[in-house]
């Protein structure tokens, strides 16, 4: 028995060639080269809430104002009261000396704060009259006769020609203090 093969009608054709189009772009998608899609092939919401794995996402990744605030948390300690007014004291006039060492008990140059004042802040002044290669080693809140609160502003001036240890600097400390 002869079969007799007819050719495919137009419907047949469309459909065999549709197919081969769609299972050849799966192939191709699926072979993708690493990191080849990003922020410009995406439309517009195709990376919705279920595509997102939990947890992956960071605070950063997100603009200000589009995460929920936690959970309000405990009060901290009251801070200290601001000084009501601020007040510049400056020490007197030092001459500090080239045998100064790193660890002297007390600083070359002070500036105390009057009676019920403490000190908020502080520097120095250096230079004056004969100057050599020096270097402030601290300048720092300093805290005498057991108080509390720091109550004067120290500098400790270092010399840095060790072929000169007779080399002097003039300088003084200064003190911003006020009351609490």
């Amino acid at each position: 028995m002869k079969v007799k093969l007819r050719a495919p009608s137009p419907a047949m054709m469309v459909a065999c060639i549709a197919l081969a189009i769609a299972l050849s772009g799966a192939a191709y998608a699926a072979t993708l080269p690493r990191n080849s899609v990003g922020t410009p092939q995406l439309k517009k919401n195709a990376v919705v809430s279920s595509k997102v794995k939990n947890g992956s996402l960071l605070g950063l990744d997100f603009r200000a104002g589009q995460l929920p605030a936690g959970p309000k948390g405990d009060k901290g300690d009251p801070g200290e009261p601001a000084a009501k007014t601020l007040v510049v004291r400056y020490g007197p006039l030092v001459t500090a000396y080239g045998d100064n060492s790193l660890g002297n008990t007390s600083p070359d140059a002070v500036a105390t704060c009057a009676p019920g004042e403490r000190v908020f802040g502080g520097g120095f002044a250096m230079g004056f009259g004969i100057t050599y290669d020096f270097d402030v080693l601290r300048s720092q809140p300093w805290v005498s006769d057991g108080v509390t609160n720091p109550t004067a502003w120290g500098v400790e001036f270092e010399n840095r020609d060790p072929d000169n240890n007779d080399s002097e600097i003039s300088g003084r400390a200064i003190a911003l203090c006020g009351s609490p």
